[in-house]
């Protein structure tokens, strides 16, 4: 019986782990296509601090993709 319940929350838990890193990695592409979308609106002022803000947010949210993606349970 406790084998039963132990292995039914650690189903539960890896089922809401996966969803909570679906949602997480739908979300970081979500904030990368609007960091993109908006640091093209704002490349015609031509401002290079801009740019590489721009970059090294996409990079950030890159990597943390990378790492959800990479972590399995």
């Amino acid at each position: 019986m406790v084998r039963t319940r132990m292995a039914g929350s650690e189903y539960n838990f890896r089922t809401l782990f996966k969803t909570c890193k679906i949602f997480i990695v739908t979300l970081l592409e979500f904030c990368t296509d609007y960091i993109l979308l908006h640091s093209a609106i704002l490349s015609m002022d031509e401002n290079i601090t801009h740019r590489k803000i721009y970059t090294d947010l996409i990079q950030f949210l890159n990597l943390g993709k990378d790492v959800f993606n990479t972590t399995s349970f």
